[in-house]
């Protein structure tokens, strides 16, 4: 058996939303901590495996404070526990790529997986041939010598700095421009 990152993130996001109504169920406000932490952990634990609910613990925070007011420290230390998580990853990508945001692969997943799509689709291109020109547009863009890219140079973008990121979402946008 094999729980990829999809399936894991979704369970632990799971996980995260059944336990928020403990917040609100619980017998004493120790109980109501105790619940309100263990969704924040779970929470930071489905975004740092996949990073699409890195913000949900916004609204999520908020509706719990709202749902029951007598809960507000346990609502709070949801979001506190949550938003160190992700600020932690932010900051971890600050210092290590030069950029200070949760998901360094959004430029990479826009370029690899929509924008080749759209132009295998309007070309009939097979996929390497794609990769490999988007590859060697990216290098160009960077000021690199575009001839050592092959179809697999791709792999050496996902943890994307600023320069790379605008150079991926360039191509992407010059693909998808090309066609709508």
């Amino acid at each position: 058996a094999f729980l990829g990152p999809e399936p894991l993130a979704n369970l632990l996001l799971l996980l995260a939303l059944l336990a928020l109504p403990g917040v609100i169920h619980a017998p004493t406000q120790g109980r109501a901590l105790m619940w309100g932490g263990l969704a924040g952990l779970l929470l930071a634990a489905s975004a740092y495996t996949r990073p699409a609910s890195y913000l949900l613990w916004t609204g999520l925070g908020v509706w719990l404070a709202l749902a029951r007011r007598r809960r507000w420290l346990a609502a709070a230390l949801f979001m506190a526990i949550s938003a160190l998580g992700g600020g932690a990853w932010v900051v971890h990508n600050g210092q290590g790529f030069g950029h200070a945001t949760f998901s360094t692969v959004g430029p990479y997943t826009r370029v690899y997986y929509r924008a080749a799509s759209v132009e295998h689709l309007a070309t009939g291109d097979a996929m390497d041939a794609i990769y490999t020109r988007i590859n060697r547009r990216v290098e160009t863009l960077l000021g690199h010598d575009p001839a050592a890219a092959d179809a697999g140079y791709m792999h050496s973008y996902l943890a994307a700095t600023p320069p790379v990121a605008a150079a991926l979402n360039q191509v992407a946008d010059e693909i998808m421009g090309a066609h709508p």
